[in-house]
């Protein structure tokens, strides 16, 4: 005697908007933008977020507190291009930019879960 349990599986596919796949919702805080060394205005962020850059060449810059403290380098990249790096600690912070070529950075700040 032959015995035959089974599954059936039921597949629906279900719609969902990549906004709802993300952890963070992104908002376009501040630009700086430059060619050259600068040291960029003070900028306050209240909560995680995140930088995005492109250069043009040569690009190295680093976040310091509005006190002056170093808090690292964020940007080491000889020949240029683009990145982002996420940042999870509030606070007031400039940057230090040495660059050869045009450059731009970009202060996204991150809102938790799917907020507008």
């Amino acid at each position: 005697m032959v015995s035959m349990v089974g599954w059936v599986l039921l597949w629906l596919p279900t719609l969902v908007s990549a906004a709802e796949l993300l952890p963070f919702q992104e908002r376009e805080l501040l630009t700086f933008s430059g060619t050259g060394t600068k040291n960029t205005r003070p900028f306050t962020v209240k909560g995680e977020w995140e930088i995005q850059w492109e250069s043009s060449g040569l690009i190295m810059a680093s976040l310091h507190t509005k006190e002056g403290s170093l808090e690292g380098i964020v940007i080491n990249a000889p020949d240029g291009g683009k990145g982002d790096s996420y940042f999870p600690k509030a606070g007031e912070y400039y940057f230090t930019v040495n660059a050869i070529k045009d450059w731009t950075i970009t202060i996204m700040d991150l809102i938790p879960g799917n907020s507008p």
